[in-house]
């Protein structure tokens, strides 16, 4: 605790011009907050070009077909949309990933602490860089903090399932380097 590791994040993006998302993962309550919200999805039809008979040759219609979101559908209806009576359920990008570019770092900061449903659910981000039906941008980065499982904090265990999936860089604290940049 205390050696700088969100400063040295912080800066890094900063001093690169990367955007940056810092989600505390221990302070995560709500599940959707880091994966997004369930969402449901409808199946919609429009013809936009009718069957047509040239010859003995039959064109087919040209269909225009799209999963529109709920709250979408009526709009898509006055456009003239039809059901075709398939839906499904998919996950919205959580707003903190929704209107981002390319070139970034998630920061999940004080993994060592959260709840096990939330580093679950960060395992899949980390695997893929994706939750089910979002993704994160081109060239965004996953940096993760926690704090040694050695007594001294108050930490959840990670199994090796987790822990191989990732590069682990240890800190120390060095009384003398702090100083210099003290002293700076």
């Amino acid at each position: 605790a205390g050696l700088g590791k969100t400063s040295v994040v912080m800066q890094f993006a900063e001093e690169n011009g990367l955007q940056m998302v810092k989600r505390n993962l221990a302070e995560i309550e709500d599940l959707g907050d880091l994966v997004g919200f369930p969402l449901k999805q409808f199946q919609l039809v429009k013809e936009t070009s009718p069957e047509k008979k040239e010859g003995d040759e039959v064109i087919p219609a040209v269909l225009d077909i799209a999963w529109v979101d709920e709250p979408a559908v009526t709009e898509y209806q006055k456009d003239g949309y039809h059901f075709t009576g398939k839906k499904r359920m998919t996950y919205c990008a959580p707003d903190w990933v929704a209107d981002k570019g390319e070139g970034g770092i998630l920061f999940l900061d004080d993994s060592s602490r959260a709840d096990s449903r939330m580093i679950q659910a960060a395992m899949e981000i980390i695997n893929r860089q994706q939750y089910l039906s979002w993704s994160l941008p081109k060239d965004w980065h996953i940096i993760m903090s926690s704090n040694p499982d050695n007594g001294s904090y108050m930490v959840n265990s990670q199994d090796v399932a987790h822990t191989t999936r990732y590069c682990t860089i240890e800190m120390k604290w060095d009384v003398e380097c702090w100083a210099r940049q003290a002293e700076k």
